[in-house]
Protein backbone atom coordinates (compact mmCIF):
# COMPACT_ATOMS: atom_id res chain seq x y z
CA UNK A 1 0.00 0.00 0.00
CA UNK A 2 1.15 3.26 -0.88
CA UNK A 3 0.85 6.58 1.87
CA UNK A 4 1.01 10.43 0.94
CA UNK A 5 1.21 12.71 3.32
CA UNK A 6 -0.79 15.88 3.49
CA UNK A 7 0.63 19.29 5.39
CA UNK A 8 -2.17 22.10 5.97
CA UNK A 9 -1.78 25.80 6.11
CA UNK A 10 1.66 26.62 4.66
CA UNK A 11 2.41 29.82 2.18
CA UNK A 12 3.61 28.62 -0.76
CA UNK A 13 4.79 31.02 -3.78
CA UNK A 14 2.92 30.24 -6.79
CA UNK A 15 0.83 31.41 -9.67
CA UNK A 16 -2.96 32.43 -9.43
CA UNK A 17 -5.68 32.52 -12.31
CA UNK A 18 -9.40 33.52 -12.87
CA UNK A 19 -11.46 33.90 -15.44
CA UNK A 20 -12.28 36.98 -16.58
CA UNK A 21 -15.77 38.14 -17.93
CA UNK A 22 -14.59 40.02 -20.96
CA UNK A 23 -15.09 37.52 -23.86
CA UNK A 24 -14.74 39.52 -26.89
CA UNK A 25 -10.70 40.94 -27.12
CA UNK A 26 -7.77 41.56 -25.53
CA UNK A 27 -8.61 45.63 -25.34
CA UNK A 28 -11.56 44.59 -23.61
CA UNK A 29 -9.73 41.78 -21.38
CA UNK A 30 -7.30 44.80 -20.15
CA UNK A 31 -10.08 47.37 -19.50
CA UNK A 32 -11.37 44.87 -17.14
CA UNK A 33 -8.26 44.01 -15.34
CA UNK A 34 -8.10 47.79 -15.02
CA UNK A 35 -11.89 48.09 -13.82
CA UNK A 36 -10.82 45.08 -11.39
CA UNK A 37 -7.83 46.66 -9.51
CA UNK A 38 -9.16 50.40 -9.38
CA UNK A 39 -12.27 48.75 -7.66
CA UNK A 40 -10.56 46.63 -5.60
CA UNK A 41 -13.16 43.88 -6.87
CA UNK A 42 -10.62 41.13 -7.34
CA UNK A 43 -11.86 38.95 -4.65
CA UNK A 44 -15.59 39.56 -4.24
CA UNK A 45 -16.35 38.84 -8.43
CA UNK A 46 -13.63 36.62 -9.05
CA UNK A 47 -12.86 33.35 -8.41
CA UNK A 48 -9.08 32.92 -8.06
CA UNK A 49 -7.33 29.34 -8.24
CA UNK A 50 -3.87 28.10 -8.34
CA UNK A 51 -2.91 27.82 -11.79
CA UNK A 52 -3.97 24.76 -12.61
CA UNK A 53 -5.97 23.87 -9.80
CA UNK A 54 -9.60 22.74 -10.46
CA UNK A 55 -10.39 22.77 -6.96
CA UNK A 56 -9.03 26.46 -6.56
CA UNK A 57 -6.48 25.58 -3.78
CA UNK A 58 -6.67 28.36 -2.23
CA UNK A 59 -6.95 28.76 1.56
CA UNK A 60 -7.36 32.46 2.36
CA UNK A 61 -8.48 35.10 0.53
CA UNK A 62 -7.60 38.00 2.16
CA UNK A 63 -6.30 41.78 1.84
CA UNK A 64 -2.92 39.97 2.15
CA UNK A 65 -3.33 38.58 -0.93
CA UNK A 66 -5.14 41.17 -2.23
CA UNK A 67 -2.76 43.57 -2.30
CA UNK A 68 0.13 41.13 -3.89
CA UNK A 69 -1.90 40.59 -6.80
CA UNK A 70 -2.65 44.23 -7.35
CA UNK A 71 1.07 45.00 -7.00
CA UNK A 72 1.75 42.27 -9.66
CA UNK A 73 -0.79 43.12 -11.66
CA UNK A 74 0.62 47.20 -11.23
CA UNK A 75 4.26 45.76 -12.77
CA UNK A 76 2.94 45.85 -16.29
CA UNK A 77 0.23 46.51 -18.50
CA UNK A 78 -3.11 44.97 -18.31
CA UNK A 79 -2.91 42.60 -21.80
CA UNK A 80 0.46 41.09 -20.50
CA UNK A 81 -1.22 38.97 -17.87
CA UNK A 82 -3.94 38.43 -20.34
CA UNK A 83 -3.76 34.69 -21.75
CA UNK A 84 -6.71 33.24 -24.63
CA UNK A 85 -7.99 29.68 -23.42
CA UNK A 86 -8.97 28.75 -26.53
CA UNK A 87 -10.89 25.88 -25.06
CA UNK A 88 -12.87 27.31 -23.06
CA UNK A 89 -13.29 30.39 -25.32
CA UNK A 90 -12.10 32.76 -22.25
CA UNK A 91 -9.75 35.03 -21.52
CA UNK A 92 -7.83 34.46 -17.83
CA UNK A 93 -5.38 36.64 -16.09
CA UNK A 94 -2.62 34.74 -14.34
CA UNK A 95 -0.43 36.70 -11.81
CA UNK A 96 2.54 35.09 -11.01
CA UNK A 97 4.68 34.57 -7.94
CA UNK A 98 2.44 35.37 -5.57
CA UNK A 99 2.08 34.04 -1.71
CA UNK A 100 -0.61 31.99 -1.02
CA UNK A 101 -1.97 30.00 1.87
CA UNK A 102 -2.56 26.00 0.58
CA UNK A 103 -2.08 22.46 1.50
CA UNK A 104 0.70 20.21 0.23
CA UNK A 105 1.12 16.86 -0.58
CA UNK A 106 3.49 14.40 -1.25
CA UNK A 107 3.69 10.14 -1.96
CA UNK A 108 5.99 8.61 0.30
CA UNK A 109 8.16 5.59 -0.29
CA UNK A 110 7.09 3.59 2.53
CA UNK A 111 4.79 0.43 0.77
CA UNK A 112 4.75 -1.39 3.75
CA UNK A 113 2.62 0.17 6.75
CA UNK A 114 1.52 3.37 8.26
CA UNK A 115 3.97 3.06 11.07
CA UNK A 116 6.57 2.78 8.36
CA UNK A 117 5.31 5.80 6.93
CA UNK A 118 5.67 7.92 10.29
CA UNK A 119 8.69 6.66 10.60
CA UNK A 120 9.71 8.13 7.14
CA UNK A 121 8.34 11.31 7.69
CA UNK A 122 9.57 11.89 11.37
CA UNK A 123 13.26 10.88 9.75
CA UNK A 124 12.92 13.44 6.66
CA UNK A 125 12.15 16.29 9.32
CA UNK A 126 14.35 15.24 11.73
CA UNK A 127 17.10 15.26 8.78
CA UNK A 128 16.06 18.47 7.24
CA UNK A 129 15.66 16.59 3.82
CA UNK A 130 11.96 17.05 3.23
CA UNK A 131 12.42 17.93 -0.46
CA UNK A 132 15.10 15.75 -1.51
CA UNK A 133 13.90 12.27 -3.59
CA UNK A 134 10.13 13.60 -3.09
CA UNK A 135 7.60 15.12 -5.95
CA UNK A 136 6.05 17.90 -3.24
CA UNK A 137 2.88 19.44 -4.98
CA UNK A 138 0.43 21.76 -3.91
CA UNK A 139 -2.90 19.32 -2.94
CA UNK A 140 -5.16 19.17 -6.17
CA UNK A 141 -2.66 20.67 -8.69
CA UNK A 142 -1.37 17.80 -11.71
CA UNK A 143 1.85 19.61 -12.30
CA UNK A 144 3.15 20.58 -8.70
CA UNK A 145 2.36 24.45 -8.61
CA UNK A 146 5.35 25.46 -6.21
CA UNK A 147 7.66 28.09 -7.68
CA UNK A 148 10.33 27.91 -4.74
CA UNK A 149 11.35 25.22 -2.77
CA UNK A 150 13.39 27.14 -0.66
CA UNK A 151 14.78 26.77 2.78
CA UNK A 152 12.00 28.44 4.47
CA UNK A 153 9.47 26.27 3.20
CA UNK A 154 10.93 23.76 4.38
CA UNK A 155 11.53 25.12 7.76
CA UNK A 156 7.42 25.95 7.56
CA UNK A 157 6.35 22.58 6.42
CA UNK A 158 8.29 21.03 9.09
CA UNK A 159 6.82 23.59 11.96
CA UNK A 160 3.35 22.94 10.48
CA UNK A 161 4.01 19.20 10.91
CA UNK A 162 5.21 19.52 14.62
CA UNK A 163 2.14 21.38 15.14
CA UNK A 164 0.11 18.04 14.53
CA UNK A 165 -0.96 15.72 17.40
CA UNK A 166 0.37 12.97 15.82
CA UNK A 167 2.03 12.65 12.37
CA UNK A 168 0.25 9.69 11.89
CA UNK A 169 -3.13 12.12 11.02
CA UNK A 170 -1.26 13.40 8.66
CA UNK A 171 -0.37 10.37 6.34
CA UNK A 172 -2.94 8.37 4.39
CA UNK A 173 -3.34 5.85 1.86
CA UNK A 174 -3.16 7.24 -1.82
Amino acid sequence: MKFKLKVAGVHVDTNLETVLKSRTTKEEGGKEVDRMCNGKILLDEYDWKIEGNDAGGVNELDDALKNQILERLGEDEPEEALFWDGTRAVYEVTVYQVSVNTNLEVALKSETSKEDAVREVESMCGEKNIFEGYDWKIEGCPEGGINDFSADLQNAVVERIGQGEKVGDLIEPS
